[in-house]
């Protein structure tokens, strides 16, 4: 039984490119060496990609840190750290396209730290109660304008520096968040709203990308 389930979900469900099953890469990514990704740089980022198919590497993985604030501070900045890559991040996806590896960048798109970018410009677009994960909210997907806000931002980023793997964590708690955005006599909807939200906003990034990996984390 076990293996005919196998059978059945390589069969018909995983995903392809080129009619082959995309399978994991082997990568590798600087976070602990580079101050859990806030001291990376262009430069220093440069040197490992091109290190890196000597060890047999697939895959160049920029992981958090890289954005506007750092980790974990800047959630909620989806722009590069201007001073550390002046350049945007176009730069390491050519090196690493050069170099015959695929670029992989992380997000968290669905935590908004209360400094951040989208707090100040969108508040509209955030769930948030005070006392709760330090003032950090949460991304509001099950609202159409906040979701096709995000994935036109997202999609942006993902053109504008050839991301191949777009990786996607979340290390948030968002049951609390849709309880307290519920009334006691509704409680469920909001969380519903927001899962049919996410899957649209995937839905919609492959269309946009059709060869585009989706990796998924939730630390």
């Amino acid at each position: 039984g076990h293996n005919l389930l196998r059978r059945t979900i390589l069969a018909h469900y995983s995903p392809r490119l080129d009619g082959e099953v995309v399978l994991p890469p082997v990568s590798q990514n600087t976070w602990f060496k580079y101050d859990a990704g806030n001291t990376t740089t262009e430069e220093n980022q440069l040197t490992h990609i091109r290190a890196m198919p000597a060890l047999g590497v697939e895959t160049f993985w920029l992981d958090a840190g890289w954005y506007e604030g750092g980790w974990p501070n800047g959630m909620g900045n989806w722009v590069p750290n201007a001073e550390h890559f002046p350049r945007g991040l176009k730069p390491l996806a050519e090196e690493a396209h050069k170099q015959g590896l695929n670029f992989l960048l992380w997000f968290a798109p669905e935590l908004v730290n209360s400094a951040s970018r989208i707090a100040r410009d969108h508040p509209e677009f955030v769930l948030r109660w005070e006392g709760f994960q330090k003032g950090d909210g949460l991304f509001n997907l099950g609202a159409p304008a906040a979701r096709a806000w995000l994935t036109d931002h997202l999609s942006g980023c993902i053109r504008d520096w050839s991301v191949d793997i777009y990786r996607t964590d979340f290390g948030g708690q968002p049951l609390l968040y849709w309880q307290k955005k519920d009334e006691p006599d509704r409680q469920g909807i909001t969380e519903n709203h927001y899962i049919a939200g996410l899957y649209a906003m995937w839905d919609e990034l492959h269309r946009r990308h059709p060869r585009l990996v989706f990796d998924d984390c939730a630390s």
